[in-house]
């Protein structure tokens, strides 16, 4: 989606509390950078306006914008002209020839275009169903960095990524991409498409965007791999060489062929508690890394901890009945709840009993959870809102 299109305006918090030049501005002439920005927003070419020959009726290109603007924005037209002339000399907007124009919009509208364009190569992994996913096959998923751009990384898989990244260079016309690190797997498109549903709702193709350290993606990278690894372990190992290739035309005999069964079945297994454990991690990572936002060194959010969380939300799942929505709606109610808040800082605890009660904490916290479900239902003005809180919480 071009950011033009988007209802929200990527406003980079610390950058604007922290913008000497903005801070050099009156506050009246801040409150209307604000409403500037809003318009800025929504322009065809992203980040700027331009005059046209019929508005050109002032003496000033100051006056001018002044005039454009005081057309969408509420303002009298001397208290803006103050407003720009004072943002222009402090740097913080830009004239330029018969252009008005923020600088960081600029960039991120150039950078929405590279991204659209790299996204279009790539396209969502699983949309051609003749592309080869190489299950069981062994290489490297590798991670890389465009040194122009510190929002995006783009992962992927190659028996030999040193070469595959000269291609992803031409393709995509970024010149200075850069490796950050690859992990030797001997099941390719297993890890590769673990590691796309766990980033897939910040991703386009291959690409990942967001304000992200790098480090902090390749720590998340790494804790998927490792989950892979002991979860594989744990399974009935069938030897590499007796796969052929993930193709339907491996099981033609399987009525006749108890071995190819057996493949099967583990196969499937594989991929369906490796998907799941990757899903529980994410649950645990979210609510812990929130909860530690709320009170710091109380929370363990710590990598190991979270490892720990993922067989007690599996155990609500496999022998309390639990699902994944029910699980992620009684956290999240949990999480913004002023008595649960404090009071479930950990999910180890989930499924404990206090002597002398028939319930765990989680079955505890899930009926007033409930509870207060039914009655935000009730508050709810229209149906839209009371459908969109029951599937929130797995209704």
């Amino acid at each position: 989606m071009a950011l033009r299109n988007q209802p929200y305006l990527p406003l980079y918090i610390q950058d604007y509390l922290t913008d000497e030049k903005l801070n050099m501005c009156s506050w009246q002439a801040q409150g209307i950078y604000i409403k500037i920005l809003c318009i800025l927003h929504k322009q065809k070419e992203y980040g700027q306006i331009k005059t046209k020959a019929k508005q050109k009726q002032n003496k000033s290109k100051i006056s001018d914008f002044a005039y454009i603007l005081t057309k969408q924005i509420p303002c009298q037209m001397n208290d803006m002209e103050n407003a720009l002339n004072e943002l222009v000399e402090n740097d913080v907007l830009n004239i330029e020839d018969d252009k008005l124009y923020q600088k960081r919009m600029i960039k991120d509208g150039n950078i929405s275009i590279a991204r659209s364009n790299a996204g279009s190569i790539g396209g969502k992994v699983g949309r051609n169903s003749g592309t080869k996913r190489y299950y069981n096959e062994p290489g490297y998923l590798y991670l890389i960095y465009d040194k122009d751009d510190k929002e995006s990384f783009k992962m992927g898989i190659s028996k030999k990524p040193e070469k595959r990244i000269k291609g992803i260079i031409r393709k995509s016309e970024r010149p200075n991409l850069a490796f950050r690190k690859k992990w030797y797997v001997k099941d390719m498109g297993l890890t590769e498409q673990s590691v796309l549903d766990y980033f897939d709702d910040i991703r386009d193709g291959e690409w990942i965007y967001g304000d992200y350290d790098i480090k902090e993606i390749e720590n998340q990278i790494n804790s998927i791999v490792k989950t892979l690894i002991k979860t594989k372990s744990k399974l009935k190992q069938i030897p590499e060489d007796e796969y052929e290739d993930e193709y339907e035309d491996e099981y033609e005999d399987e009525s006749n062929n108890e071995n190819v069964k057996v493949k099967k079945i583990v196969k499937e297994t594989n991929i369906v508690q490796t998907k799941n454990n990757i899903k529980l991690y994410k649950i645990a990572k979210d609510f812990l890394d929130y909860q530690k936002n709320q009170f710091g060194k109380a929370v363990n959010n710590s990598s190991d901890n979270i490892q720990k969380s993922i067989p007690v939300l599996s155990d609500l799942i496999r022998l309390d009945g639990f699902s994944i929505p029910e699980i992620v709606g009684t956290l999240n109610f949990a999480s913004n709840d002023d008595f649960w808040a404090v009071n479930v800082q950990s999910i180890l605890q989930l499924r404990k009993k206090k002597k002398g009660e028939d319930q765990t904490k989680f079955q505890k916290l899930y009926s007033r959870a409930g509870k207060w479900l039914k009655s935000e239902i009730k508050k709810a003005e229209d149906k839209e809102k009371q459908d969109r809180l029951q599937k929130a919480f797995g209704k």
